[in-house]
């Protein structure tokens, strides 16, 4: 078996696993209920394997399929390189861009955290009382009750002016009792119910991994010498479809508003975006890796760019050329030394 069929049986093998879970999920719904699949609430790995094998109906299995299958062919197919070929390679790269979406999804929702920390950081530094009084009272009381009494202005402040995206269950409150006897110490704790809505979203599909091998297809069409280029009307179906996904993630804590997830479509436009990130920097990994084993002489498995049978053909046209000019010029020296001797019995 050559191994662009065993690529494609690769391919056919995973996709034949994700019908399966499809047709299997009512039966097996202890396992593979939607309630265990990968949220930011419960990012374990066991929830991101069933989260790209997993599809809400037979539509979205059906779009995702045909998808992984058109950009799987051209990247591990119709490749000249028979290590893009490798079955390895194909089941690894299909995992990995599953988990770099769901990893990036984790690491923007801890980006969304830490820049509300952030900004209620910054309202509580701005509303520090300075004036002389609050010093003597601070002294007095032998507590810092003034920072206390700012900051909780501060946080109301905060609270209100993003009041669509936050719903404090608790004020953030942080008061230290200094005295011999004990020390008091409150931890805040305010919840976002845009955060909280982000991180409970069920995100299920190989939609990631369909983006990742987007990027991957994007990457090795300028960077692989294995691979063909894209033509112009792949090239504007995968840009568009990559600037719609960033139009319509919230990549910033004010995109994560209640009202506008409420208004969303129902796609998971952050793993599509993490995926395509996450498969465009696996791409040029693999590619800088197939050159380091070119360089090192590791040849085994080192395939030829596309083209090299037009390029055989036309080195096997010259050889016969060169075999029919030296025919006849073996054939113009050897009718020449014929009439030489003709010409020598007439004398």
């Amino acid at each position: 078996m050559s191994t662009a069929s065993r690529a494609t049986t690769a391919l056919q093998v995973i996709i034949g696993v994700n019908v399966l879970v499809h047709l299997l999920r009512d039966d097996l719904r202890p396992y593979l209920s939607i309630r265990n699949t990968y949220s930011v609430g419960d990012g374990s790995l066991k929830a991101m394997l069933l989260s790209i094998v997993y599809h809400v109906d037979t539509s979205h299995l059906l779009v995702n399929m045909l998808s992984l299958y058109r950009y799987g062919s051209e990247l591990f197919v119709s490749t000249s390189s028979k290590r893009w070929s490798d079955t390895t390679r194909v089941v690894l790269c299909y995992v990995l861009c599953g988990l770099g979406a769901f990893f990036g999804v984790e690491f923007l929702s801890r980006y969304h955290e830490a820049e509300w920390h952030r900004r209620v950081a910054s309202a509580r530094r701005a509303g520090r009382c300075t004036h002389w009084l609050c010093g003597a009272i601070n002294d007095a009381l032998g507590v810092d009750a003034s920072s206390l009494i700012t900051d909780l202005l501060a946080d109301a402040k905060t609270s209100m002016m993003n009041s669509d995206s936050l719903l404090v269950r608790r004020k953030l409150l942080k008061i230290q009792l200094f005295t011999p006897s004990r020390t008091r110490t409150l931890t805040p704790l305010v919840s976002s119910q845009g955060m909280f809505h982000f991180q409970q979203i069920k995100r299920i599909g190989a939609s990631g991994v369909v983006y990742g091998w987007m990027g991957m297809r994007l990457t090795t069409s300028w960077l692989s010498q294995y691979h063909r280029r894209m033509d112009a009307l792949d090239f504007f179906f995968v840009v568009l479809s990559i600037a719609y996904d960033f139009r319509q993630s919230p990549l910033t804590l004010d995109d994560i508003r209640l009202s506008a997830l409420m208004k969303s479509d129902g796609i998971d436009h952050q793993a599509h975006i993490m995926g395509a990130l996450f498969g465009i920097m696996l791409a040029v990994i693999l590619i800088q890796w197939d050159k380091l084993c070119d360089y090192l002489k590791f040849r085994r498995g080192a395939g030829r760019r596309l083209g090299s049978r037009w390029e055989d053909e036309q080195r096997i046209r010259q050889r016969e050329n060169d075999r029919r000019r030296n025919s006849r010029l073996i054939n113009e020296n050897a009718g020449n030394s014929s009439s030489r001797r003709r010409e020598r019995t007439m004398l």
